[in-house]
């Protein structure tokens, strides 16, 4: 019988029985495929992103990002220093800039929504 897998009582054959007595053959696993559950696909990886910089309360400035993804469009406002209680934005526009940039890098790497934490704006010396 061509095609055909014959149950084999050998050991290392590369056959085996399933339960409902025929042979399954074991098929070699491929190089470099995730096994188990695979983290979904970010699609903001490939997004189209502008940033502006806007004017916020008492002189300070803010941002906003525009993620263009499949045809869709999302807006981010962000007129304060995210993370941190008050309504006073970043002093510069630089530093406004900064974040920015940092929020698209990681919508980037992570998904959406983003989030930015007190330490991570430490570390980009916007914050004291």
């Amino acid at each position: 019988m061509v095609g055909a897998c014959k149950p084999s009582d050998s050991k290392g054959s590369g056959n085996q029985k399933d339960s409902s007595n025929h042979s399954t053959i074991d098929q070699p696993s491929k190089p470099n495929k995730p096994q188990g559950n695979t983290p979904p696909v970010n699609p903001y990886s490939k997004a189209l992103f502008e940033t502006k910089i806007i004017d916020s309360e008492e002189g300070t400035f803010g941002y906003e990002i525009t993620a263009t993804v499949n045809g869709k469009t999302q807006r981010i406002r962000q007129t304060h220093k995210p993370s941190l209680p008050g309504i006073k934005g970043f002093d510069t526009k630089a530093q406004a800039q900064k974040v920015a940039d940092f929020v698209v890098n990681k919508i980037k790497t992570q998904g959406f929504p983003p989030t930015v934490t007190p330490e991570e704006l430490a570390q980009l010396g916007v914050v004291k």
